[in-house]
């Protein structure tokens, strides 16, 4: 791989590859870079039976920009233990590892390894066996948060425990069957972090928790009805941090009842028979209020505003706040169906969710939301044709009478290797940004281009512009940017790609990549296909594995 970057300067990553055994190999790759260094880069995978793993280290000796030693290395590890255990599944061990050698490695080196982009990196072991209806575990967890001054971020918890979780379908319950138990139980130790050892308010601990759940669904072909009777217990020992462990409990109980109703019809549009439906929607929950002000918050959050959380029981996702409400979610969808194929080609939607109380638990530094209507959610989908698609949401506050935010996008994809994506993105007051995607054949631009080849792409001799786009409107600036061309020449496949991606609101990094891959040899390193896969909607890799059909595919 040959890169220009405007951090790194011109770079040039030769891979050597090793095949040590048929079930063990290795790949080391010198990168040099002429501002900074030279960084080396080894992997190294095995496969047994019973266990299998894989290696990366990077290690770059006198960083010249940073002045410093840089590293990296991940990894992971998976094994059985025991077949077969104790009578059940089998005893597996899982372990993965991330690390980096300081804050500035994701900025300087986003492709090395795993994701940096997250600035949160996870290192763990957990064993896990199951029997029954049974599945234990216990493990650890430990997080790296690479942190910006720009953009400071809380670290995560580290996590140590047992867990303990049990399910059942189609139990009888006083005296009705088709009762569906589900009990999740844990003991879990939360450590702070040592960036977060100065704050008081976040606090190490131990919380042991049960969840029970007992839910039964009638459903018919034209309606449904699925109550829910739900427990959450826990209990709390905190470490203040200067006078004794504080204890808190609570036992919060959650009844809810999902329903609905499926209306259909014969219909036509344009010459074209549907079946169109008709499905409303009502959710009811109810909560009582429990103070937990006095207990800690390891894991709860805010979740995304959607469709799926206007239908769930709880205000928060995890599991240290259960919120007190009263609610009650109406919801209408309407489909269009192509009876010969069963293809949807049409979906509108609408939900709304009204507070019949206010809701006063709430997160640490939170306040209480009073009861009325909130937002409203819309949504469409139509697919008139295979080839294209529109998609949009918008989420209104008829409140204040305006929309908070919304997206329309659509996607135009007429054959393989031919993908086109376009977006608009708003969100009030926040930003508005433009979202192109793009992987074409060039000689389809000036003519017909050749038939698809499984596992060849469109065979040799072949152009594709390839690429994403996403642009702010109010910055009237490129936030991030991923373009290209790719050139198959049979043998061989030829790449040259630009990449520009924000690192912070006042900084991005700038690079341009070369690479040479021939057939039947990997990758590793920083490599345009890698940019290419990961931010590309829709991208197809030139050399697609070929599966080969089972025999037992068309058996009729």
């Amino acid at each position: 791989t040959i890169g220009l970057s405007s951090q790194d300067g011109f770079s040039l990553a030769v891979p050597y590859y090793l095949n040590l055994a048929p079930n063990y190999d290795a790949t080391i790759t010198p990168n040099v870079m002429t501002k900074r260094g030279i960084d080396l880069g080894g992997e190294f995978r095995y496969l047994r039976p019973t266990h299998s793993g894989e290696l990366r280290v990077n290690y770059m000796p006198n960083d010249r920009l940073r002045d410093r030693d840089r590293w990296a290395y991940s990894g992971a590890y998976r094994q059985t233990l025991i077949e077969g255990f104790a009578g059940g599944g089998n005893l597996g061990l899982n372990v993965d590892l991330n690390r980096v050698g300081d804050s500035n490695y994701w900025r300087d080196f986003p492709r090395t390894g795993p994701s940096l982009t997250s600035r949160l990196l996870a290192s763990g072991v957990g064993f896990g066996w199951s029997r029954g209806g049974w599945n234990f575990s216990a493990g650890a967890n430990r997080w790296q948060t690479l942190q910006d001054p720009d953009s400071v971020i809380t670290p995560p918890y580290d996590q140590s425990g047992l867990g303990a979780n049990f399910y059942r379908e189609n139990m009888s319950w006083f005296g009705v069957p088709g009762w569906d138990l589900g009990i999740e139980s844990s003991l879990t130790r939360f450590d702070r972090s040592a960036l977060a050892a100065a704050s008081l308010a976040k606090s190490s601990g131990t919380r042991a928790l049960a969840v029970a759940d007992l839910t039964r669904r009638w459903q018919t072909p034209g309606w449904y009805v699925q109550p829910r009777a739900r427990i959450n217990m826990a209990q709390y020992r905190t470490d203040s941090g200067v006078g004794p462990t504080v204890t808190a409990s609570r036992a919060v109980p959650t009844l809810s009842v999902d329903s609905g109703l499926v209306f259909e019809r014969n219909t036509s549009l344009f010459g074209r028979d549907y079946v169109q439906t008709l499905e409303p929607r009502a959710f009811l929950t109810w909560t009582p209020y429990r103070d937990q002000s006095d207990m800690p918050n390891y894991d709860a959050g805010v979740p995304d505003f959607s469709l799926s959380s206007l239908f769930y029981e709880n205000a928060f996702a995890g599991y240290d706040r259960v919120s007190d409400t009263r609610a009650v979610t109406l919801g209408l969808s309407s489909r269009l169906i192509n009876p010969a194929t069963g293809a949807e080609v049409l979906r509108l939607g609408v939900a709304q969710r009204a507070l019949l109380a206010d809701q006063n638990v709430t997160l640490p530094g939170g306040t209480a939301v009073a009861k009325g209507t909130g937002d409203m959610l819309l949504s469409a989908r139509f697919q008139w044709d295979p080839l294209w698609s529109v998609d949009s949401n918008f989420q209104y506050n008829p409140k204040a009478g305006q929309t908070s935010r919304y997206t329309v996008g659509g996607r135009f994809t007429p054959g393989p290797y031919r993908a086109l994506s376009v977006a608009y993105r708003y969100q009030r007051d926040v930003s508005r940004q433009v979202d192109i995607g793009w992987q074409w054949p060039l000689s389809s631009l000036f003519g017909t281009s050749p038939d698809y080849q499984r596992g060849k792409a469109l065979g040799p001799g072949q152009w594709y512009g390839v690429g994403r786009l996403n642009y702010s409107l109010p910055d009237r600036k490129v936030i991030d940017l991923v373009a290209g061309f790719e050139y198959d020449a049979g043998c061989w496949i030829g790449r040259i790609v630009v990449e520009q991606l924000q690192v912070n609101t006042s900084s991005a990094n700038k690079r341009i990549l070369f690479q040479l891959e021939l057939d039947g040899l990997g990758r590793l390193g920083a490599s345009s296909l890698r940019s290419l896969q990961a931010y590309v909607p829709k991208y197809r890799y030139l050399r697609e594995e070929v599966v080969k059909p089972n025999r037992f595919e068309q058996y009729d």
